[in-house]
C-alpha cells in the first residue's frame, strides 16, 4: 500500500478541512420537512448559502495554491481529490485486514473445538456480513486486493477477478455503458482497474523470516559447541534478520507494472507487475480474455511460465463455465482444452476469489459481492429520501444489505430477498409515485 502524504502547506491542510466542512454542510440541506414549513425552509436557504459561500472560499484556496505551486487549478482538484480517496482506500484496507485476522482467529478456535468434540457452529469460511460495498473504482480495488492476497496465502496461485467495470472518473451509481466494445472497456475500465489491482497486490513466494532458536536448543548447543561456532551461528542469525528486514522493505515498494496488448480488436492485455524483490514474486494478470482458442494457449503457454508458485490471475474473462465454448465446427475440441487449461488446472483451477456485480432484479439495483474467503453478500440499492435528487450520487442511494448465500446468487435469490423487505414492498416507480404525492401534499 503506498504511503499517504499529509497536505505540504499551512493553507492545502486548511483547504482539506474544508473540504470536509463542505460536504457536511451540503448534505445537511438535504431534504425539506413533510409540512414545508417556513423554519424549515428559511433553515435551508441559509444552510444553503452557507455551502455557497464555503465553495467559494475552497475555490480561492485552490487558486492560491495553484499559483503558489506552479500549476493548474484542475492539477490541484485531482491532487486533492486524490488523497482523499487514497485516505478512504488506506481506511478500507485497514477495516478489511483487522476483520479477516478475527474471522481467522475464529476459524482456529472453531476447528480446535471439532478436534476436541466439542460441538461446532459449522461456518463456511465466515460470513463476511461486515463487508462493505465499494462505490468507487478505488475502493473495489482495495477490496480485490485484500482478497486477493487471502487467497494467495491459502495457496490459491490460479484466480479470477470480476471488476464491476467502472471508469476512473466514475462510480458504481453511474449508468456504465459501452458503445466502442471490448475495446473501450479495456482503455477506460478493466485496464486501469487491473493495473492499479497489480499495484496493490504483494504476492511473496519466498518467506524471508529469520529463524530463532528457542531457549532449549540453545541451552543444548552451549554444552556441544565451542565458543567460535556459537559466534559464527550468532552471526548468521543476524545476517538472515537483516534479509528479512531487507525483504519487507522491498515488498513495500510499488512494482513497476507494463501491459502488453494481445489482440487490440478483442480489448485483451496481458499485464505484469515486476516485484521489487526480485521475479520470484512477480504478478501477471490477462485481462479481457474471451473463448477463442488462443487464449486457451496463451493461458497454458503463461502458467507453465509462472510455474506453481507465482501469482496469475484471468480478469473480467467473458466467459462464465465450461459451457460457454459450446460447440465449434471451426475448433471442436475448443470446450476440452478450455476444461483441461483452465477448469481442472492442477494449480488452482482460476477459482473466483472476487467478484463484485451489479445487475437489475425486479426493476431494483442489485449487488453481488465475492470476497474471498467470505460467501457471496447480497444488497439493494435504496433512494434516500431525505435527498432532493435521485441520480449518480452516493448521497441519493442506501445500500441495504439482504442477506447472504453459499452459491453465486441468482435473481430468484434476490427476489426473494426482496420480497421479505419492508421497504421493497412497493415497486421503484410505485415508491416514486409515492413521494411526489407526499411533496405536492
Amino acid at each position: 500500500m503506498r504511503n499517504i502524504q499529509a497536505p505540504s502547506s499551512p493553507v492545502r491542510h486548511a483547504l482539506h478541512l474544508m473540504g470536509a466542512t463542505t460536504t457536511t454542510s451540503a448534505s445537511g440541506t438535504n431534504g425539506e420537512n413533510d409540512n414545508g414549513s417556513t423554519t424549515t425552509k428559511a433553515a435551508t436557504t441559509a444552510a444553503q448559502e452557507e455551502a455557497k459561500a464555503l465553495m467559494e472560499k475552497v475555490k480561492r484556496m485552490r487558486a492560491e495554491i495553484a499559483s503558489l505551486e506552479g500549476k493548474s487549478v484542475e492539477d490541484v482538484e485531482l491532487e486533492a481529490r486524490q488523497r482523499k480517496e487514497e485516505a478512504a482506500a488506506a481506511q478500507l484496507k485497514d477495516k478489511e485486514n483487522s476483520s479477516w485476522k478475527l474471522q481467522q482467529e475464529q476459524s482456529n478456535k472453531e476447528e480446535l473445538e471439532t478436534s476436541m468434540g466439542s460441538r461446532s457452529n459449522g461456518r463456511q469460511g465466515g460470513g463476511g456480513s461486515f463487508l462493505s460495498v465499494p462505490t468507487t473504482p478505488e475502493e473495489q480495488v482495495i477490496q480485490a486486493a485484500n482478497a486477493v492476497e487471502r487467497a494467495f496465502r491459502d495457496g490459491k496461485t490460479r484466480q479470477t477477478v470480476r471488476f464491476q467495470l467502472i471508469a476512473f472518473d466514475d462510480t458504481l451509481f453511474d449508468e456504465q455503458q459501452w458503445p466502442g466494445g471490448a475495446q473501450q472497456m479495456y482503455r477506460e475500465a478493466a485496464g486501469p482497474l487491473t493495473r492499479q489491482l497489480l499495484m496493490e497486490v504483494r504476492a511473496p513466494t519466498q518467506q524471508q523470516q529469520p529463524r530463532y532458536k528457542n531457549q532449549n536448543e540453545t541451552t543444548l548447543s552451549m554444552t556441544t559447541t565451542t565458543a567460535d561456532e556459537d559466534e559464527q551461528e550468532s552471526q548468521q542469525q543476524q545476517k538472515q534478520k537483516q534479509d528479512a528486514n531487507l525483504y519487507a522493505a522491498l515488498m513495500k515498494q510499488a512494482p513497476n507494472v507494463t501491459s502488453q496488448d494481445i489482440w487490440d480488436f478483442d480489448g485483451s492485455a496481458l499485464i505484469t507487475a515486476q516485484a521489487a524483490t526480485g521475479p520470484h514474486d512477480d504478478v501477471q494478470a490477462l485481462v479481457l480474455p474471451n473463448t477463442d482458442t488462443r487464449y486457451i494457449r496463451d493461458i497454458s503457454t503463461i502458467d507453465a511460465a509462472m510455474g506453481p508458485d507465482r501469482l496469475f490471475l484471468l480478469v473480467n474473462p467473458f466467459w462464465r463455465n465450461v459451457e460457454s465454448w459450446g460447440f465449434n465446427l471451426l475448433a471442436p475440441k475448443a470446450k476440452a482444452m478450455a476444461k483441461e487449461v483452465i477448469f481442472d488446472d492442477k494449480n488452482g483451477k482460476y477459482e473466483e476469489t472476487y467478484v463484485l456485480r451489479k445487475s437489475s432484479v425486479r426493476g431494483e439495483e442489485c449487488v453481488a459481492l465475492k470476497a474471498y474467503p467470505y460467501k457471496w453478500q447480497l444488497y439493494a440499492l435504496l433512494e434516500n429520501t431525505g435527498s432532493n435528487y435521485y441520480g449518480a450520487s452516493s448521497d441519493a442511494y442506501d445500500i441495504v444489505r439482504l442477506g447472504e448465500t453459499d452459491e453465486e446468487p441468482t435473481s430468484s435469490n434476490f427476489t426473494s430477498l426482496l420480497n421479505e423487505r419492508e421497504e421493497f414492498r412497493l415497486s421503484k416507480n410505485m415508491r416514486q409515485m409515492q413521494r411526489m404525492m407526499n411533496r405536492d401534499q
